[in-house]
């Protein structure tokens, strides 16, 4: 996830979408979602999340913020 969250951050936003689109966030959330894991495994999906939000033209709102809701709220 660690190499995922740089991807993500990188200037070249044609990866961060072919993240979003290969469905990976939805794997991301469940696995958040299930157990409880590590204040470090925590962290470095919050930042994976966060990357995912970065640069203009933003992500696709369907394909990022409604599969991310379950694990915000």
């Amino acid at each position: 996830m660690w190499a995922l969250s740089n991807l993500c951050g990188d200037d070249d936003l044609s990866i961060r979408d072919e993240i979003v689109d290969r469905d990976i966030v939805r794997t991301i959330v469940r696995q958040m979602s299930t157990s409880p894991k590590s204040k470090c495994y925590t962290k470095t999906a919050s930042w994976f999340l966060s990357n995912l939000l970065r640069g203009k033209p933003y992500p696709c709102y369907d394909k990022v913020i409604k599969k991310i809701r379950r694990f915000i709220f």
